[in-house]
């Protein structure tokens, strides 16, 4: 129905935290570091953030749940921004740079 919820995140703040955990000293190799916003957004938020800036319009279908698809999911990156990480580019900006190449 579109109401799940992820936390989506640019893949530009997600090369950032992948630079930065390259060249830190203070990195700790082995650990766990989550990429996240920390923001859920449902499914048809993004939908109708990518209808927003796409200049055709979308279509939706749904389909019925599988058997242990998760409903509610999001990252926290608190141990991340401690090293210094941000998120620092907005959903929509991040769509409308996928989009804009394609309409072209």
């Amino acid at each position: 129905d579109g109401n799940q919820t992820r936390d989506f995140i640019s893949v530009h703040d997600v090369a950032q935290a992948n630079l930065l955990a390259a060249t830190l000293d203070t990195f700790a190799w082995g650990e766990i570091y989550q990429v996240a916003t920390g923001q859920s957004m449902t499914l048809n938020g993004v939908l109708d953030a990518l209808a927003s800036v796409s200049p055709q319009p979308l279509q939706r279908s749904y389909e019925a749940p599988r058997t242990g698809d998760i409903v509610h999911s999001s990252g926290s990156s608190d141990k991340l921004q401690r090293l210094g990480w941000r998120p620092t580019v907005p959903l929509a900006d991040g769509l409308a740079e996928l989009v804009r190449p394609a309409a072209s």
